[in-house]
């Protein structure tokens, strides 16, 4: 089943989840308008997005020597504005938002190690990270976050030539396999991403 969160609404988005006992926490920038049935049933709105976010956390990836299979998904956004374009977010960080959005992070992170499961983050935004300066402000505090809870962070196949991790679905370029692979973001990679 999919579920959002109880605070989502047509202006902000916090999760965007298929729960299962071992997900998958991907990292974008900004939530689409779509959303999951609130009567949980396996019917979320279709959006291209969300779709290849399923495809992914699918797959068997192998990792420190042994296969990880994933068997869900936590959807999680840099900042919490609900817009289909990136372009069209706020021109100037709404700084309550985010730190809902840090305080929504920390409660599913909680809940996850409370479950004793293991916390693998793709983070999977794009350049699109590039359409205000200020969201790489609240990347950082994210990033901050995970490390407390010992997250492993990964990136699908290099990163993009501005330096950041390649979205899971890039506009105006092709689609990435299913097949890129799952890789662990170095600590150089680390300081290319948090530049």
């Amino acid at each position: 089943m999919f579920y959002g969160d109880d605070e989502d609404n047509e202006e902000q988005r916090f999760k965007f989840e298929k729960s299962g006992k071992n997900e998958l926490i991907i990292i974008g920038i900004n939530p689409s308008t779509a959303r999951a049935d609130p009567k949980g049933t396996d019917n979320p709105e279709k959006d291209p997005t969300i779709e290849r976010a399923i495809e992914f956390s699918k797959r068997n990836w192998n990792y420190d020597d042994k296969k990880i299979k994933f068997d869900g998904f936590l959807m999680l956004n840099v900042y919490a504005q609900a817009t289909s374009k990136t372009a069209a977010l706020h021109t100037n960080r709404d700084f309550s938002l985010h730190q809902k959005n840090i305080n929504k992070i920390d409660g599913y992170l909680q809940a996850l190690k409370s479950a004793d499961k293991k916390i693998y983050v793709l983070l999977a935004y794009g350049d699109s990270i590039k359409k205000r300066r200020w969201l790489k402000c609240c990347l950082y505090d994210i990033v901050d976050m995970l490390n407390m809870y010992n997250a492993t962070f990964f990136k699908l196949g290099k990163l993009t030539g501005e330096n950041n991790p390649r979205h899971i679905k890039p506009q105006n370029q092709n689609l990435l396999p299913i097949s890129t692979p799952l890789e662990e973001i170095s600590n150089a990679d680390f300081s290319l991403i948090l530049k």
